[in-house]
């Protein structure tokens, strides 16, 4: 998940801890790799796969309401001013309406 912004893909992603969790299943499918897997392996793969589903869910709607970003903005980048902030959200809020209208198209 890649945003163009370095704000969001770099400070918002740590303070989230969007990363972080990744980080963690990826050390654990990879103790994983070359080895049988289990039925009880299996059903942590598919335990995984719904928790990296939710962490990708709940960034993205972190990014796309105004006040979780500004919140999330806020915690990450204290020295950025009010009004930087809501700038730059009112500015992401618009580009994610247009690529939702694009889609629709």
């Amino acid at each position: 998940l890649v945003y163009e912004d370095p704000l969001i893909n770099q400070e918002v992603k740590k303070v989230t801890g969007y990363e972080s969790k990744h980080n963690k299943w990826f050390k654990e499918l990879n103790d994983m790799v070359g080895k049988e897997i289990t039925k009880d392996q299996r059903t942590r793969l598919k335990d995984i796969k719904e928790q990296m589903e939710d962490n990708y869910s709940e960034f993205v709607e972190t990014v796309g309401n105004f006040d979780e970003l500004k919140a999330a903005l806020k915690k990450a980048r204290p020295d950025l001013k009010s009004n930087t902030l809501a700038i730059f959200c009112g500015d992401m809020y618009s580009f994610l309406f247009s690529l939702v209208r694009k889609s629709l198209k």
